[in-house]
């Protein structure tokens, strides 16, 4: 019978973490290695010797970057997009250790436990966007999808050319296989037990009518670059739209993730606290996180 106590997280930096819920062990997402000035840059995949299941969001290098050793060291079966899949079974992943998923169908992790994925969307990397709590953004609407796929290469191409971001990261983002930047479709997870229910979320993106589908206890929200609602960049600050999340999630808990300086110079660190006086603004009372990387701390406190 699985007890409250049981159910434990722990964060590797980014949106990747280990989720164990008694004897089960869940990977969310699959990044842990990083170049030698990013925060956390000491954790490693030999760090993780077990794992049952890897639930991955997308398919871009920060989240899917050591999946393929992951599920190689461990035998955990991969649940992703056909996209994902497609490029991970392409590098060696063997089909019978992967899922396909589309959306909605639910996935039992062991007797007790089920996990459905929910369509949710990719942030914008090709708008403006402010690690700045206080920048209200506004503008670059109803920009068509040839305008927006270009300035997403002109953002990539600066991570894979070592004479614009330096010959360390160009060498790590091009040693990071498979990826090709292109996410393939974002999902979030709801993940339901017997003593309370998660929804990992791994980007800063999602279609508002599929919010109410997202409530759970504990959240696990991302923020990273400019806030994707319904296909638009988001209209304020980026502690302004977590609280929104929040609001209409209903988590007793939310954990904070792809806040972290992962890759310098280009992910300035942002803290919690503008998130949290958002909430209390707002007369929201959440426990909100600031996960330490490598330490396990209790879900359904």
């Amino acid at each position: 019978m699985l007890e409250r106590s049981d159910c434990t997280l722990e964060w590797f930096g980014v949106t990747t973490f280990r989720l164990r819920l008694g004897k089960l062990t869940v990977m969310l997402d699959g990044y842990i290695e990083r170049i030698g000035r990013a925060s956390g840059s000491g954790q490693s995949v030999k760090d993780v010797a077990e794992a049952d299941w890897i639930l991955v969001g997308q398919g871009d290098f920060d989240h899917i970057g050591n999946v393929l050793s992951l599920a190689s060291r461990t035998g955990a079966t991969v649940v992703a997009n056909h996209h994902v899949l497609h490029q991970l079974r392409g590098a060696g992943l063997p089909d019978a250790q992967g899922l396909p998923i589309s959306g909605g169908e639910p996935i039992p992790l062991n007797p007790d436990v089920k996990a459905v994925p929910i369509p949710a969307l990719h942030s914008h990397v090709w708008a403006p966007h402010s690690a700045d709590p206080d920048k209200v953004l506004t503008g670059d609407l109803d920009i068509n999808v040839f305008e927006r796929r270009r300035r997403d290469a002109d953002v990539f191409k600066s991570l894979e050319d070592a004479a614009l971001c330096g010959p360390e990261i160009a060498r790590h983002v091009a040693g990071l296989k498979p990826h090709d930047f292109d996410h393939g479709g974002t999902f979030a997870f709801r993940i339901s037990t017997p003593v309370g229910s998660i929804i990992f979320k791994n980007s800063s993106g999602h279609w508002s009518g599929l919010l109410p589908s997202m409530r759970a206890d504990v959240a696990i929200l991302a923020i990273s670059q400019r806030a994707n609602v319904d296909g638009e960049p988001f209209q304020g600050a980026w502690p302004s739209f977590m609280a929104d999340e929040v609001k209409a999630i209903e988590p007793k808990t939310v954990v904070m993730c792809h806040h972290d300086d992962w890759l310098p110079p280009f992910t300035p660190a942002k803290s919690v606290e503008p998130l949290r006086l958002e909430l209390e603004r707002r007369g929201l009372s959440v426990r909100v996180i600031d996960p330490s990387r490598g330490q396990r701390f209790p879900l359904f406190a």
